[in-house]
């Protein structure tokens, strides 16, 4: 549902409230099997003045073009928002008929949609407004039990063949704790024209900054600044690209009464430390330990010898407990704050905040100092440190002091709090010691009064994120193959694979393994796949026996050939295009493999592949192969260092690539006697 929602709605969903695509999906599929037709009636001029833009060449593979996105936003002294926009999109091919929807969002307790319309323009030049069956007012939320937002919902995917326009306007009140506003220019289609304006009370003043764009300029009349963009690009995804989230252009905007004027809207925060001061507010006082609490904290730590050991029995038990969001005032701050400790161990359930709140009240009765943090999962590039605001996080994790002498790579050194032991009590997969790894690298809140503020998470190495593989096999004259696999893993692999097991089940987990096997071996068959998982000592491993009849080629009846490798990397590095427009992000990681095979009776080596050994600013890669009284020895690392490759150093990174695709594929050649 993200597709077509605007920034400005998607801030309303604070805190770890994700919206539930699917759901509204199938409902307006419903909607589209269950009420008449759009009734005939002339388009407004805007539409009809949208319609008839004359467009660049826009790029072959976009589905749709936006031809106007238009937010116009009034801010009124009663603390009231009111929005209008319109919105119209051309459809080019049938995939772009998705492109024609409205969601308009708002909470129960503070908003209200106040109109909504859409109309159709065919490309006859016909025009028709879709009739109030067409229209629902849903419930949005994923894993919540209640909660307070809303949406208005309608689709005229049914209506639109290529090159129809589909438009719509909106009116939307909302009641805002905050004197700040934020708008994406575009989403993944290319558009003509986006426009924001922003009208403010009397002697009121507004500070922007633009995002992933050169900044943008308002244009002002009177008490209104209006900031446009013209033909923004189509946006496709390459691998290894950030989220587009982070790469689309953005507006975002603080407000800020004149003088000494009494706003009812709730704070401005001109820097980090206002943030944290705020947010302190909100969870200092529910995290509180009763004497349940208490009790517990007594009885999990019993047999806890060392403080870490303390610390893990007490997060061990807190990510256990089930994940369940209960969003109720989220347009008074609701959303920020985290229930009480005592009722969320009462309950044992929670959502992300809660869940960090009640371990903090566990350390806190452990004699252990902790603070939550806030930050954005999914993207670590999402968050930027020139807007102070809550709005940019949407979860939220915890800051324990670490005991003396404990180091790892979850430990972030703040100037003001000390060594911090970073962790996740929402994510069920990642133990203590390691962050997940799309929280690694990211700026996040520490939320701590006056001594809180914004801090770059920290990021795992290269040796601490390992896959090493060891395969022992033999090869017979006719080509076959037989041997065992051992996988172990560390850091965030450990975490991948210790959640495609647990979600996917153990006869699942197989296939996956097979699938990998087959990749590399051609007619594989696996047996005896085990697993073992130990989440403290941050591993998981690996075992596997594969045979494979067709593993060698014979040519001329006297030569034999094969890929040393065997199998492939996990995630070869897929740089194959010529150029590139986005940066690429790469995780820190190595993988190692050592390849022990019996060669075949009566058969000598007579080629080797040639050794490799690469060095870049991106990472390393090293390949050997010998041979030795009837046993072949290969072995091969890739080490990858975490960095953002801009778009201008593509060539430099895909020529790395190209040399470890090229020695992986070196094969070996063996000749009879």
């Amino acid at each position: 549902m993200k597709e077509f929602l605007s920034n400005t709605d998607r801030r309303k969903s604070l805190s770890h409230l994700s919206f539930q695509r699917s759901a509204v999906l199938a409902l307006l599929s419903l909607i589209l099997c269950c009420v008449p037709a759009a009734a005939a009636e002339e388009a407004p001029a805007w539409l009809r003045a949208a319609a008839s833009e004359k467009l660049p060449a826009a790029d072959p593979k976009a589905p749709a073009i936006v031809l106007l996105r238009e937010s116009n936003v009034v801010v009124e002294d009663s603390g009231h928002i009111v929005t209008t926009d319109r919105f119209a999109v051309k459809v080019v091919n049938r995939a772009g008929a998705s492109a024609a929807r409205a969601a308009k969002i708002y909470l129960r307790d503070t908003g209200k949609v106040r109109d909504l319309k859409a109309w159709v323009i065919a490309p006859s030049g016909d025009a028709r407004r879709l009739t109030k069956e067409r229209f629902l007012d849903v419930a949005v939320g994923e894993d919540a039990l209640y909660e307070d937002i809303r949406a208005r919902v309608v689709s005229a995917e049914r209506d639109c063949d290529p090159g129809a326009v589909f438009g719509y306007e909106s009116v939307t009140e909302e009641k805002s704790i905050f004197t700040q506003l934020d708008w994406d220019f575009s989403d993944r289609l290319p558009a003509h024209i986006s426009r924001y304006s922003l009208t403010l009370p009397a002697g009121w003043s507004a500070k922007a900054v633009t995002m992933n764009h050169a900044p943008v300029s308002p244009v002002e009349s009177g008490a209104t600044q209006t900031w446009e963009l013209r033909d923004l690009p189509y946006f496709e995804g390459e691998p290894f690209s950030p989220a587009f989230e982070s790469l689309r252009p953005r507006l975002a905007l603080s407000f800020f009464p004149a003088g000494s004027q009494k706003t009812v809207l709730g704070p401005s925060f001109a820097r980090w430390e206002d943030v944290s001061l705020w947010l302190s507010e909100l969870h200092d006082g529910q995290s509180l330990p009763d004497d349940a609490i208490t009790a517990k904290v007594r009885s999990l730590t019993a047999g806890a010898n060392t403080p870490i050991d303390k610390i893990r029995a007490l997060a061990d038990y807190v990510q256990a407990i089930r994940y369940v969001s209960i969003q109720t005032g989220i347009g008074r701050g609701g959303g920020y704050k985290p229930h009480a400790a005592s009722l969320v161990f009462a309950k044992s359930y929670g959502d992300c905040k809660d869940k960090a709140n009640l371990l903090r009240a566990m350390l806190k009765a452990a004699g252990i100092e902790s603070w939550p943090v806030s930050i954005f999962s999914g993207d670590p590039l999402f968050v930027r440190a020139e807007w102070p605001t809550p709005q940019q996080v949407n979860h939220c994790i915890l800051a324990i002091l670490a005991p003396a002498g404990y180091t790892g790579d979850a430990v972030l050194d703040d100037p003001k709090l000390g060594k911090l032991l970073i962790f996740d009590p929402t994510d069920a997969y990642t133990p203590l010691g390691e962050i997940p790894l799309h929280e690694q690298n990211s700026f996040a809140l520490i939320i701590a009064g006056e001594r809180g503020g914004l801090e770059k998470m920290p990021s795992g190495k290269a040796g601490a994120n390992s896959t090493m593989r060891n395969i022992e096999a033999s090869v017979a004259p006719n080509g076959s193959v037989k041997g065992t696999l051992h996988e172990d893993l560390t850091g965030w692999t450990a975490v991948i694979q210790r959640a495609s097991f647990r979600e996917r089940g153990e006869a699942e987990y197989r296939k996956r393994v097979e699938t990998r096997v087959t990749n590399g071996i051609r007619s594989a068959a696996i047996g005896n796949v085990k697993t073992i998982d130990t989440p403290h000592e941050d591993r998981f491993q690996v075992d596997a026996e594969f045979t494979s009849a067709g593993f060698a080629q014979i040519m001329q009846g006297r030569l034999m050939v094969f890929r040393p490798s065997i199998l492939q990397s996990f995630d070869p590095l897929p740089f194959t295009d010529t150029k590139r427009t986005q940066p690429a992000i790469l995780n820190a990681r190595t993988w190692q493999d050592t390849v022990h095979v019996k060669l075949p009776e009566g058969f000598e080596v007579d080629e080797l592949p040639d050794a490799a050994k690469v060095e870049t600013a991106y990472g390393s890669y090293e390949a050997k192969s010998s041979a030795e009284a009837g046993l072949l020895t290969f072995t091969r690392t890739l080490v990858l260092k975490s960095s953002v490759v801009p778009a201008d150093e593509y060539a430099k990174l895909k020529a790395f690539a190209d040399r470890v695709s090229g020695s992986d594929q070196a094969p070996v050649v063996l000749v009879k006697k």
